[in-house]
């Protein structure tokens, strides 16, 4: 029996969650333990809960590394909430991230027949974010600039001189930022993203504080190549939209709109989508969750036509831009509440879709968008994932009616747990 508070030793054997591994005692209890550790180490871990099978707890020393381990390159891999698997070769992390995802498959999902392809790694284990948001603040003598984490329950910020995954244009602006901040009167915090635009080389800046800070640092900024400029959500300076070339297609967003972080994967990923559409030989399409094109414009380039769906009415807005402005004239756009049930909004020339993309955000689909799914009844399914756990409860909510084919890893977050993949799905 062990309480709140025992420490504990024992082996850590597996990834269980995004910030969590598996370990059991010597005594044969198992445990969830958080910490950047992995599997192979031994550690000493605090419990903090306990239930009848399970405890849980925190690492609070790393007795016997795995062997495998690797010194992280980042200072502040210690302290940093992000980049959890510094330590970890490039091979042992792809191996581990292909595991997860097929053990969610086939523990939550209960699917086990069918095609785990091979990992689509990335060639750029670094310096390949291109947006991060970070927090700071002035106080006394002390100027931080960073992520926000816990230390015994507190909010904290730990502080950063640069991010190892972000583009060296974002670490150009952090250095900056800090010099700024350091130079400044005390009693100024708030928050600030750096964005990167036009094939990663002009910034566009987010920030939220006191106009009188943001006038100093916009006058500072102004040595960088700028995109735009907001502050405290109003446009300051720069073009209204950001853009990226991907695949042979440019793609224009306003600052607010989501695009993938990691341009370079995200194009693998694309071209991916447009070969197995190309297999489907797709006439009509639908791409829920469409943002501002992205998937939805490379899919019209090998399909009949394509309706993109999307709920953030500014990126609905971009994606008719940029159709256009890529003479796309296959595909179009519609506005809509993708918590509630759309299929009555659908033109009925899509009611009867070849294939349905969806790329849900991390919790998932909706058990709404899940009912007209199955309602539209389409011979394919490609689900696009950036969440292993909500994926495997999603694909045995249309097991029923859908057969898991193949399903593709694709690492668009490396030295992290988090994981992209695109599942292919058959009509029964």
């Amino acid at each position: 029996m062990h309480n709140v508070g025992d420490i504990v030793e024992l082996d850590i054997l597996d990834q269980a969650q995004e910030q969590a591994c598996f370990g059991r005692l010597d005594s044969g209890i198992s445990m969830l333990v958080d910490g950047k550790i992995c599997p192979g180490d031994r550690v000493k871990a605090k419990v903090y809960k306990t239930t009848k099978n399970l405890l849980f707890g925190n690492c609070i020393e790393i007795i016997k590394p795995a062997a495998h381990r690797i010194e992280p390159p980042c200072p502040h891999f210690n302290e940093c909430p992000g980049c959890k698997w510094q330590m970890l070769p490039y091979e042992i992390e792809s191996s581990l991230k292909s595991k997860r995802l097929s053990d969610a498959i086939e523990r939550v999902a209960q699917i086990k027949d069918y095609n785990l392809m091979p990992f689509i790694a990335a060639e750029n284990e670094f310096e390949y974010r291109n947006k991060i948001e970070l927090t700071f603040k002035k106080t006394d003598n002390l100027s931080l600039l960073g992520y926000n984490s816990t230390i015994n329950g507190k909010p904290r910020i730990v502080d950063i001189q640069g991010c190892a995954i972000a583009h060296p244009l974002i670490n150009q602006a952090i250095t900056l930022f800090k010099e700024c901040l350091e130079n400044y009167a005390l009693g100024t915090e708030g928050r600030i993203s750096f964005r990167l635009s036009y094939q990663n080389s002009e910034l566009a800046v987010n920030l939220k504080s006191s106009d009188a800070f943001a006038n100093i640092f916009i006058r500072d900024l102004k040595e960088l190549p700028i995109a735009n400029i907001t502050v405290n959500g109003e446009f300051r300076d720069g073009q209204d939209s950001l853009n990226s070339h991907v695949n042979g297609i440019t793609y224009n967003y306003a600052p607010s709109s989501f695009f993938q972080v990691n341009t370079e994967q995200a194009g693998k990923l694309s071209t991916l989508v447009q070969n197995e559409l190309k297999k489907l030989d797709a006439d009509k399409v639908i791409d829920l969750y469409c943002g501002c094109g992205f998937f939805t414009l490379a899919a019209a380039k090998v399909c009949g036509e394509i309706l993109g769906i999307e709920g953030h009415r500014a990126s609905v807005e971009s994606a008719e831009k940029n159709a256009k402005a890529n003479n796309i004239t296959n595909a179009t756009f519609m506005s809509a509440n993708l918590k509630k049930q759309v299929i009555r909004l659908i033109h009925q020339d899509f009611k009867h879709p070849d294939v349905i993309i969806v790329d849900p955000p991390r919790m998932g689909l909706s058990d709404i968008a899940i009912k007209d799914i199955n309602t539209l009844k389409p011979r394919a399914i490609l689900y696009i994932s950036c969440d292993p756990g909500t994926l495997a409860r999603d694909l045995k909510k249309l097991n029923s009616s859908y057969s898991l084919q193949d399903v593709h890893p694709l690492d668009m977050f490396p030295k992290t747990p988090h994981l992209e993949s695109l599942s292919i799905l058959m009509k029964k």
